[in-house]
């Protein structure tokens, strides 16, 4: 009695220690599964940030770009938007307004549409790894998606799947106005500017529609 009142134990013993180490053993595999996707997640970021030459942009203390935004053949706004890519603060300038806003000043659906213009030019330079995430790609596509702090806009964003640069952007906004409170844009004739890549037209659909024009120029980086 006394040999199998050992052996009972011994056994228990080994279930309790094996019920141990396989604890750790399925959290080891999921964090390794977690620290895998946050890795792929990264490297994606790293491939579009290099693509638009993320470190000479924000190395530059402003960017100054000429807007000419039309929705339905109406002129919303003709101007220059100035962005401090530090402060994050927009000026907008042109015959008849300059004023400077932030996230946190804004006071119009006018201010709130041109800041979050020039959120979206800026958006591949913004672009943070805690906010963004790899959804999947192929041959001819890649998607990732990305969550704005600024203006609590969500982007998701398709790149060309080699050169990793932007071909389009869905939205979805806190913007109250339309098109600019969902849609997309499909990004077109991109240029070079002081080494930073640019796409000078913008073209913004709802229900697969055309409703507004962003025209970029004058592109410019003061001191």
């Amino acid at each position: 009695m006394r040999r199998r009142g050992n052996l009972f134990l011994i056994g228990l013993l080994f279930c309790l220690l094996s019920c141990k180490t396989d604890k750790p053993d399925e959290k080891n595999n999921s964090e390794t599964l977690k620290n895998v996707k946050v890795t792929e997640d990264q490297q994606f970021l790293n491939s579009i940030q290099s693509a638009y030459n993320t470190q000479k942009f924000n190395a530059e203390a402003k960017v100054k770009f000429n807007a000419q935004v039309n929705v339905s053949d109406t002129v919303f706004y003709d101007g220059y938007l100035i962005l401090d890519t530090k402060s994050k603060q927009v000026r907008i300038l042109n015959s008849k307004i300059d004023t400077t806003i932030s996230a946190n000043t804004i006071d119009t659906k006018h201010q709130k549409i041109l800041f979050w213009i020039t959120e979206t030019y800026a958006l591949p330079f913004w672009l943070k790894s805690e906010n963004f995430q790899k959804l999947s790609s192929n041959d001819s596509i890649a998607l990732s998606r990305y969550q704005s702090e600024l203006t609590n806009s969500e982007f998701k964003i398709s790149t060309h799947p080699i050169t990793h640069i932007i071909k389009n952007i869905e939205y979805q906004t806190d913007i109250s106005t339309a098109p600019f409170d969902q849609g997309r844009i499909d990004l077109e004739r991109y240029i070079t500017v002081n080494r930073i890549p640019v796409a000078m037209e913008w073209i913004i659909t709802k229900n697969k529609t055309v409703s507004a024009e962003v025209k970029i120029s004058r592109i410019s980086y003061p001191k």
